[in-house]
């Protein structure tokens, strides 16, 4: 019998320390344990109730939930809040959200109230065109709250536009790329494109023609034509923005534009080369005279001119070697005869001599 009694004692005591070690291994786990629910969920004195969340009707309280930390603490996590109540003539109370229950504050035993609940976080999401979020999002925003989020155009892009459900009208913030969306009060989506970014080239030409201004998509090349003065050539080309350009055969070239810029094209002024046009004879002749200069000088390019005159009726001639001008018969009478010879586009010195 001695034997049985300490057998039995020893069993209550097994029992006993397994149940507080149960205890303890609960009380050092992060288990969330939901608030006992209130009384307000079973009619008393004839008083019923009906729950919304999000204006939706559902069929018990929502409850939030108490977390047990492993250091003995505990914490609320708050899903819900309380929005308002209606309930039916006569009857009168408000909601208590430190005990989590509605209080009648009159003497009414019969009545029905209508609770209403909201979610104390809501979920913003993107659905994003030639763009990603930044890592540091965070997508979950306390009610009431603004969502402010980074986004990160892919390279050469910028934002277009932006459109959300809800009804919410986001705000870009162009200089931090961020988008910001004012007081959520529900999930959201939001659908945003960036477009490429549409780039201005200012052309400004000194000493020639071809000012100008055009639009390029970023990364795009582009070629646009100047032209110089004359007496001009030899183009100098500075762009701004860190943009370049390369300058060939009066066209300006641009590969792979990344910023606005605006460029200045500079002629520079061709150095000037004159040549000698001599007569080498112009006395030689009686009945010949010679009404130009004796010995110009022309600029290079330039056409040179040399003229004759008869008096006896004959034609003037001019022998200048491999040089062939052309003639132009000025006057032409009985005795007179006057002659224009002309040397094109000079490019080197030439000397005429008269002959018959």
């Amino acid at each position: 019998m001695k034997n049985k009694i300490i057998i039995v004692v020893l069993s209550i005591l097994f029992i006993a320390s397994t149940s507080l070690g149960v205890l303890g291994f609960i009380l050092k786990s992060k288990i969330p344990l939901s608030k006992p629910t209130p009384n307000v969920d079973t009619p008393k004195d004839g008083i019923t109730y009906t729950y919304y969340l999000e204006d939706e009707e559902i069929n018990e309280i929502p409850t939030n939930t108490i977390i047990y930390n492993e250091d003995g603490t505990t914490e609320l996590d708050t899903k819900y809040l309380f929005k308002k109540h209606t309930c039916s003539e006569g009857l009168t109370g408000s909601f208590n959200t430190n005990t989590w229950k509605f209080d009648i504050t009159n003497n009414v035993k019969k009545g029905h109230c209508k609770l209403y609940f909201v979610n104390s976080k809501y979920k913003v999401t993107f659905t994003l065109k030639n763009a990603i979020e930044s890592e540091e999002n965070n997508p979950i925003v306390e009610r009431e709250k603004d969502g402010i989020f980074k986004l990160i155009p892919n390279e050469g892009y910028t934002y277009k536009e932006a459109t959300c459900t809800n009804n919410k009208i986001p705000q870009w913030d162009d200089k931090n790329n961020t988008l910001t969306i004012n007081a959520i009060m529900s999930d959201v989506n939001c659908d945003i494109s960036f477009n490429r970014k549409q780039l201005k080239i200012n052309i400004v030409v000194k000493n020639g023609k071809g000012n100008t201004t055009e639009n390029i998509y970023y990364g795009d090349s582009k070629s646009i034509i100047v032209e110089p003065n004359e007496g001009y050539k030899n183009a100098k080309v500075s762009c701004t923005n860190n943009q370049t350009a390369t300058f060939d055969n009066n066209t300006i070239n641009f590969t792979s534009l990344t910023n606005d810029t605006s460029c200045t094209i500079t002629f520079q002024k061709l150095a000037v080369v004159n040549y000698k046009l001599n007569v080498s004879n112009p006395t030689e002749f009686e009945n010949i005279s010679l009404v130009s200069d004796v010995n110009q000088s022309i600029e290079i390019g330039k056409d040179g001119k040399i003229i004759l005159r008869s008096t006896d009726g004959t034609t003037p001639k001019l022998s200048c070697g491999d040089s062939i001008p052309t003639t132009t018969e000025l006057e032409s009478t009985d005795q007179n005869k006057t002659i224009e010879y002309v040397f094109y586009n000079m490019s080197k010195d030439i000397t005429c001599q008269i002959i018959k």
